[in-house]
């Protein structure tokens, strides 16, 4: 008798393939939604493992792009038809901040980059930071320095320091 894996697994595995490796945040949006037990989601990294797919945190290019899509100047990442191709073009972005970031900037120059990226690429407002750019550099500053970062007010700000 031949053993057939769940059509999920199938699913978790062919999107592992593509990279060698899967965040947890990516796994857990792959699982249905009644596989919850953390046993069975080891088990299930565990077999990952074995088919040659780490499971790993969040990198920290993941981080940069989840925190740009926060930024969201357009306002169209909660639109479910816009989502994709915002998303593309924030993620876009997200090595050049990342480059800054790892290369020392201070929140002020993230600031500044963020607010060139929406007035150059996107034709949006002025070149004088946001609020919302001010508060998301101030954070991916804070991350970067090693610091604990929790504001109330941006959800992708829990488990920033986790990432290394």
């Amino acid at each position: 008798m031949r053993f057939h894996e769940p059509w999920w697994l199938a699913r978790v595995k062919a999107a592992g393939r593509v990279r060698g490796f899967l965040t947890y945040r990516q796994l857990c949006d792959l699982l249905p939604s009644e596989i919850v037990d953390p046993e069975q989601i080891e088990g299930i990294v565990n077999e990952l493992e074995d088919f040659g797919i780490s499971v790993v945190e969040e990198t920290r290019l993941e981080v940069v792009q989840r925190a740009l899509r926060h930024w969201d100047p357009i306002g169209v990442i909660t639109d479910p038809r816009a989502m994709e191709s915002a998303s593309d073009e924030y993620n876009s972005y997200a090595l050049r901040i990342l480059e800054l970031i790892e290369s020392g900037a201070r929140a002020l120059d993230l600031a500044l980059r963020l607010a060139a990226l929406r007035v150059d690429a996107m034709m949006l407002g002025s070149r004088q930071p946001t609020g919302i750019e001010e508060n998301i550099a101030r954070l991916l500053a804070v991350w970067r320095d090693g610091g604990y970062v929790a504001a109330p007010d941006f959800p992708f700000a829990r488990g920033f320091s986790d990432i290394r």
